[in-house]
C-alpha cells in the first residue's frame, strides 16, 4: 500500500479531484490515437498505460465501485471510470513490440471491461451470448444477421453520440456516459475478435519456426502455382414475374435480352451509330436559309405597320381617311405581291441567257 501511495504522489495523483483531471486528460488523448492511427506525438503507449494503470490503482484505493452497488448508485462523477479497463485494453493493442503479449494484456482488459458492464447490468443479453461465445468456442464466428444488426446498432449509437455533441448542454451526462459504454462494448467485441485471429496468426508463425515439418509444409504451399479465377454467367429465370437477383435458371445474361433482341442485334445496331452525328442535320442551304429570313423579316415590318395603322383608324376622334386607303394601298400590294410570287418559280427566270 505504501508503494502504490508513492506512485500516486510522483504522478501528483494522490486526490480523487487529480485522479479526474488526468483520466479527462488521458482520455481525450486514447481517444485521439484511434482518430489519428496510434499517433504518439502526444503521449506514448506506455506512458499512457503507466498512467492509466495507476489510476485504475487510484480508483482501488479510493473505493469507487463497491460489488453491492447498483448501476444506479454509483455517483454520476465517477461513471466515466467504467471506461477504464476498455482504454487499457485499446493501447495495449496498439503495441507493436512484444506482439503476442501484448495482445493478451489486451485481451485481458477487454475481458475486464464487459465483466464489470455485465456486473452493472448495462451488457444486453445478446451481446453478453456473443461475448461468453468468444470465450468458450474458439471457433465460433456470429452469423450474418447478428452481423448486420450490430452494425446497424453501432451505427444508431454512433449517431446518437454526434448529437449528444451538438447539444451538450441540454443532455444528460448519464445518458452521453451510458452511450458511450454501449459503443465501446462493440469496439471491445470487434478487437476481441481481431485478437483470435492476430493470435492464430502468431501461434502457426512460430510453429513454422520452431517445427521443421510444420515449416516444409508452409514452404510446399508457398510453390503451388496459384489458381486461375473462374467468370460465371448469371442464368436468367424463365418466370419474368420473378426478380432478376432471386432467379435461378437462365442461359443468357440479363442485358443480351433487353427490349428482345439477341446480342447479334444489339452490335449490329451498336455499329451504325458509329458514324452517326449526334445532332440534327440542315435541310436547306445557307442561302435559301438567308431568303427565309429576310422574307420573314419584311412579313414582320409590314404586320407591325398595318397593326399601327388599324389601332389609328379605330381612334374615332383621330380618324383620317388618308392613312386608311394608305392600309389598304399595303394591302393590295402584299396580296399582289404573294400573287406573283405563286405563280413564278424561284429561278423561273431568264433561262436561255437572252436579253
Amino acid at each position: 500500500m505504501q508503494k502504490l501511495t508513492q506512485d500516486l504522489e510522483a504522478l501528483n495523483l494522490s486526490t480523487m479531484e487529480e485522479i479526474s483531471k488526468e483520466y479527462d486528460r488521458l482520455q481525450l488523448i486514447v481517444q485521439d490515437y484511434e482518430e489519428t492511427c496510434g499517433d504518439q506525438k502526444n503521449l506514448t503507449f506506455d506512458e499512457a498505460i503507466k498512467k492509466l494503470q495507476a489510476i485504475q490503482k487510484g480508483i482501488i484505493e479510493h473505493g469507487v465501485f463497491s460489488p453491492n452497488e447498483d448501476y444506479k448508485e454509483i455517483q454520476t462523477q465517477n461513471l466515466k471510470y467504467l471506461l477504464l479497463p476498455y482504454y487499457l485494453g485499446d493501447v495495449f493493442g496498439r503495441i507493436p513490440e512484444n506482439r503476442k503479449k501484448s495482445l493478451e494484456f489486451s485481451k485481458l482488459y477487454l475481458n475486464e471491461f464487459l465483466k464489470l458492464l455485465d456486473h452493472y447490468g448495462v451488457l444486453s443479453e445478446q451481446l453478453r451470448k456473443t461475448w461468453k461465445n468468444y470465450e468458450e468456442n474458439t471457433k465460433y464466428e456470429p452469423t450474418r444477421d447478428e452481423r448486420i444488426a450490430q452494425y446497424k446498432e453501432q451505427k444508431e449509437i454512433e449517431n446518437k453520440i454526434k448529437n449528444f455533441e451538438k447539444i451538450k448542454e441540454e443532455v444528460d451526462q448519464r445518458e452521453v456516459i451510458r452511450t458511450y459504454c454501449n459503443l465501446c462494448i462493440y469496439k471491445a467485441l470487434d478487437q476481441l475478435k481481431s485478437i483470435k485471429q492476430e493470435m492464430e496468426i502468431l501461434e502457426y508463425q512460430q510453429q513454422i519456426q520452431n517445427d521443421e515439418e510444420a515449416k516444409e509444409i508452409y514452404e510446399a504451399q508457398l510453390k503451388k502455382p496459384i489458381p486461375q479465377l473462374k467468370s460465371y454467367t448469371i442464368p436468367k429465370s424463365q418466370n419474368q414475374d420473378l426478380p432478376y437477383m432471386i432467379s435461378q435458371a437462365q442461359k443468357e445474361q440479363m442485358c443480351h435480352s433487353c427490349h428482345g433482341k439477341s446480342l447479334e442485334e444489339i452490335k449490329q445496331v451498336k455499329k451504325q451509330e458509329v458514324w452517326r452525328p449526334d445532332i440534327s442535320q440542315p435541310s436547306v442551304r445557307l442561302e435559301e436559309l438567308g431568303d427565309m429570313y429576310m422574307r420573314d423579316m419584311a412579313k414582320m415590318e409590314e404586320q407591325k405597320k398595318q397593326h399601327q395603322l388599324q389601332e389609328e383608324l379605330e381612334k374615332g376622334d383621330n380618324y383620317d381617311s388618308d392613312k386608311e386607303e394608305e392600309v389598304e394601298k399595303v394591302r393590295l400590294e402584299n396580296t399582289y405581291w404573294d400573287n406573283w410570287k405563286d405563280e413564278n418559280e424561284k429561278g423561273a427566270g431568264n433561262k436561255g441567257g437572252g436579253y
